[in-house]
């Protein structure tokens, strides 16, 4: 028994989401906001990695996060000009999806 082969079998498909409009999307905030686990998660490989005590690695996290933070807040903060900016880049839809 054979089976017909349609025109659906064949439809190519292109994706809604380009890795260059995700990454032109992305706000030094959306980087500050992946930094910081990172640090985390940096810390603890080396941790495991080392025979160091684990408390150097907390506190070493601990006060590059907190410049980051001091950065990202008092630094360099959001302004409005910048949010009203973002607010553009987004969908015409409503702000639920409506």
């Amino acid at each position: 028994m054979t089976m017909k082969r349609t025109e659906t079998d064949h439809v190519d498909v292109e994706s809604p989401v380009r890795p260059s409009t995700v990454l032109g999307s992305v706000s030094r905030y959306d980087l500050v906001l992946g930094v910081i686990p990172l640090l985390w998660l940096t810390a603890a490989a080396a941790w495991v990695a080392t025979a160091l005590p684990l408390h150097l690695f907390i506190a070493a996290a601990g006060v590059v996060s907190s410049i980051v933070v001091v950065d990202a807040l008092y630094v360099h903060p959001p302004t409005r000009e910048h949010h009203e900016g973002h607010q553009n880049r987004r969908s015409t839809r409503g702000e639920f999806g409506d």
